[in-house]
């Protein structure tokens, strides 16, 4: 089994990050089943309230990484395809080509990181007094919270560490190497953090195994990058002097990575707020059936991306070695997968996913027609069109920051304007129209400019 798991990842590297995402996403979606549950039974509902709370919390400081981790992994597989004939695409740094070339890029990432990491744990230490005094999710000086909180935080911190590393790693194709320790991660994370609970150790002891997951995995990433990489040669480290030092080179990267990093960030907000709408507006009852339909609707699109997206480098390798006609093929593979993909999941969802749900919670709490129907159409909309996003990114093309912008601020003002008058059915209908109006219009038509730009060059 190691051998034939072996010979897959050396002969078929992005089936084997398919693969591997597959193994990440079955291990979050069963953690995520059991950690749930067993937390409010040992914590108590109160205290796994506190510790849902955290999780949510501490995933924002992530977005701290504003996009650099995607900018790093598309640079290195362009950096890995470009030749000295190659005319620098708009969007990547003019960095020395091949494997000399990845290096720099290392050594650079190393650097910027660490900034990265201590600014996620000074932001991440200050905002516990913010959290204890605002509104009332915590009672005055809880000081379990307040040790739990500081452990996830240097969890957070060791994992903006690993994020370089695995970008990277990303970048030379080696997703599968990065997926399949992530997804072990997250099982390891998850029975540590349901021992400590069931041993009575409370928030602290489930703070301390996702502390235990996030060294591992600081350790682990690090042995991913080829050595061959760590050491800088006299001739590129040259190169870095003489073209401006390390931060200058990072500042030229930000160019790229924080109009991908707006995207994440607007993006993610939108998906955060709109439980919170539906309760401000129709009443709390209302926030689960949303709920629950948003995270079957986010585990089908992560799936399915899972199996697409550990294409992308290679995508960026053939535009980085001008091998135009290899990349057409390879995209116009990888749409019809996610084509197909997504209208098949998107049947699911709407025939099956309330039976599941119904199994789960052992009970009638789900979305209903015609607001399920709208939410069905959206998902297959959105699905196709985020994976054509993600491509027209790997190509090096970037117009989705302030269309990102309008679509969250549109879809924000039409959950207040439809909501009171149509239900949940004003609020799965705000993000559909929000996006018809802007991201997806956009999306579809860069989309199209860059396959036939593609398909020209092909041709000549």
């Amino acid at each position: 089994m190691f051998r034939f798991l072996k010979s897959l990842a050396e002969q078929h590297p992005a089936r084997a990050g398919a693969i591997a995402g597959l193994f990440q996403q079955v291990s979050s979606m069963l953690v995520a089943l059991l950690l749930v549950p067993l937390s409010i039974h040992y914590l108590g509902p109160d205290r796994a309230g506190v510790w849902f709370a955290f999780q949510g919390l501490i995933a924002m400081l992530a977005l701290l990484d504003m996009g650099f981790g995607f900018a790093i992994s598309r640079q290195a597989a362009f950096t890995l395809g470009v030749d000295n004939d190659t005319r620098l695409s708009r969007g990547f740094l003019n960095l020395p080509p091949g494997l000399g070339g990845v290096s720099c890029l290392f050594h650079i990432m190393m650097r910027m990181y660490r900034v990265t990491a201590l600014v996620v744990l000074v932001i991440g230490s200050l905002s516990f007094e913010f959290i204890q005094n605002f509104g009332r999710l915590l009672p005055p000086q809880d000081w379990e919270a307040r040790l739990c909180w500081y452990t996830l935080v240097l969890s957070a911190t060791l994992q903006i560490l690993s994020l370089g590393n695995a970008a990277l790693v990303n970048g030379l194709g080696l997703t599968f190497k990065t997926k399949a320790l992530a997804g072990s991660l997250i099982l390891l994370s998850g029975s540590l953090a349901v021992t400590a609970a069931s041993m009575g150790l409370g928030l602290i002891g489930m703070g301390c195994a996702f502390l235990v997951a996030a060294f591992v995995q600081w350790i682990s990433v690090r042995f991913f990058v080829p050595n061959s990489l760590r050491t800088l040669d006299s001739v590129h480290a040259n190169w870095i002097r003489t073209n401006g030092g390390c931060w200058k080179q990072v500042r030229l990267l930000s160019k790229s990575a924080l109009p991908i990093g707006g995207v994440l960030v607007f993006a993610s907000l939108i998906y955060t707020i709109q439980p919170t709408i539906s309760g401000m507006i129709i009443g709390a009852e209302s926030v689960t059936p949303y709920y629950v339909a948003q995270k079957i609707a986010g585990a089908l699109n992560l799936v399915i991306m899972q199996v697409c997206l550990p294409q992308l480098p290679f995508i960026t390798r053939l535009v980085g070695a001008q091998d135009l006609k290899s990349a057409f093929s390879k995209i116009s593979q990888v749409m019809r997968l996610g084509l197909f993909a997504f209208i098949v999941s998107g049947l699911f969802f709407y025939f099956l996913s309330p039976i599941a749900a119904q199994v789960l919670l052992h009970k009638q709490t789900y979305l209903q027609d015609p607001a399920l129907a709208v939410l069905t159409i959206d998902f297959i909309i959105l699905g196709i069109l985020s994976l054509a996003a993600q491509i027209i990114l790997a190509t090096g093309h970037n117009p989705f920051l302030l269309s990102t912008l309008f679509t969250g601020l549109l879809a924000v003002c039409l959950s207040l304007l439809l909501t009171p008058h149509l239900g949940l059915l004003g609020l799965t209908l705000a993000p559909l129209l929000a996006g018809i109006c802007f991201n997806y219009r956009i999306t579809l038509r860069e989309f199209i400019r860059i396959q036939h730009h593609f398909k020209i060059s092909t041709n000549t």
